[in-house]
């Protein structure tokens, strides 16, 4: 697609001066590719946000270790460290789901 700028100008002899100027569609493209571009980096942006988030939020599997009559107290997570926990009617060896404050529930048997 072509537009066609009219451009007057005047000269210092106070001559008037008219000239047409084409606009090719390169200019169209560099916006394209302009707006293409920031569309990116938002969207970078946000799935940088939700990996953190959902690496914070994530729940961690642990087994139990030590349990006394009301439950679970101390667990060990993946990574071989024992945690102090708190999961009602677990037993030593059940597997349990756990968020970052210590608070757990048994996993179902699937």
């Amino acid at each position: 697609m072509k537009v066609i700028i009219h451009l007057c100008t005047i000269s210092p002899s106070l001559r008037v001066k008219s000239s047409a100027v084409e606009v090719t569609e390169q200019q169209g493209a560099e916006e394209d590719t302009q707006m293409v571009r920031k569309l990116l980096q938002t969207l970078a942006l946000v799935l940088v946000v939700l990996c953190l988030v959902a690496t914070g939020a994530m729940a961690a599997e642990m087994t139990c270790t030590v349990a006394d009559a009301n439950g679970c107290t101390m667990a060990k997570g993946g990574d071989g460290k024992e945690t102090k926990v708190a999961a009602p009617g677990a037993k030593v060896g059940d597997k349990m789901t756990c968020d970052d404050k210590g608070t757990c529930t048994k996993k179902l048997m699937q």
